[in-house]
């Protein structure tokens, strides 16, 4: 930003920051343990694709020009043909997990 190459609302990517303090916090507490340190590395896999979605959204906001609809937009398709699947795989494996912890529960006592 100070550079003129990131727009000033580029800033609301900083929205992620909590998120990664968390989960630099719990690889830190859990850096022995690779089965405990798996969530922060979903974090910080998560902190990088919404910081990436932010910035999309805000060069989208800045960028856009009517006369140039298709190139205003073609990041916006980007992040809908790219992260959409990934959010939809990632769903389904956070779902999984879910139901499988009762069942293992039930099998260990």
């Amino acid at each position: 930003m100070i550079l003129g190459r990131i727009p000033t609302l580029g800033l609301i990517a900083w929205l992620t920051l909590p998120v990664a303090y968390k989960t630099v916090t719990m690889l830190k507490t859990h850096c022995q343990d690779p089965v405990k340190m798996a969530p922060a590395n979903l974090g910080m896999i998560c902190v990088h694709n919404f910081t990436a979605i932010l910035l999309i959204f805000a060069y989208v906001v800045v960028g856009f020009d009517s006369k140039a609809l298709m190139v205003s937009l073609l990041p916006l398709f980007t992040l809908v043909f790219i992260y959409i699947p990934i959010a939809k795989l990632l769903f389904r494996v956070l779902r999984l997990r879910k139901t499988e912890t009762p069942t293992l529960a039930i099998a260990q006592t």
